[in-house]
């Protein structure tokens, strides 16, 4: 697997290397929390900051759930990265925008 993917946050591009499976194991766990906790139409915030810190994980390391946090940026910028690392950890193959149907439904 030699997929990467580009997200921005905070105004700065972050390149996101394949990912390793403990990267995978936490992204899961981050989505089995907010299943859990009912977060079914919109994002859930602390999950996809979980997300997004594991992902960042390997090649990023001082981006951390804090460091993050503690990022400017907006709502769309973590909707945007967030939906990047589901699509190239494989949780999900194409992610369309909140109440817009997939292709084909």
């Amino acid at each position: 697997m030699a997929e990467t993917a580009s997200v921005t946050l905070g105004g700065r591009r972050y390149e996101i290397r394949a990912l390793t499976f403990r990267q995978l194991r936490d992204i899961e766990e981050a989505l089995g929390r907010a299943l859990q906790s009912g977060a079914r139409t919109r994002i859930d915030f602390d999950a996809a900051i979980d997300i997004l810190a594991a992902a960042l994980s390997r090649s990023h390391a001082a981006m951390t759930r804090d460091a993050l946090l503690d990022l400017e940026g907006t709502k769309n910028e973590i909707v945007a990265a967030t939906r990047a690392v589901l699509q190239l950890s494989g949780y999900v193959d194409e992610v369309s925008p909140p109440g817009e149907a997939h292709a084909g439904n």
